[in-house]
């Protein structure tokens, strides 16, 4: 088992992959009905939120967690940045 963060062994470029692509299908129900009311997380929710909404903040929570890995490895806070 890895203990430290490895760049190597992980699925992050999935996830970008998996969150940019639900972001674009979120987008064509705008694009192609004029409204998000037939998006399948808009209508799970009962028109809370939609995928894109989702995909984004789950970029977010990536990006966080991407930066700490690289403070991590970082021997000082001058060299991180």
């Amino acid at each position: 088992m890895h203990t430290n963060f490895d760049r190597r062994l992980n699925n992050i470029d999935f996830l970008r992959l998996a969150l940019a692509l639900l972001v674009v299908f979120a987008h064509s129900f705008v694009i192609t009905q004029g409204s998000d009311g037939a998006e399948p997380f808009m209508r799970l929710t009962r028109g809370q939120t939609t995928g894109g909404t989702v995909a984004v903040d789950a970029f977010f929570i990536l990006s966080g967690f991407l930066i700490t890995a690289s403070y991590e490895r970082s021997s000082s806070l001058l060299s991180f940045l």
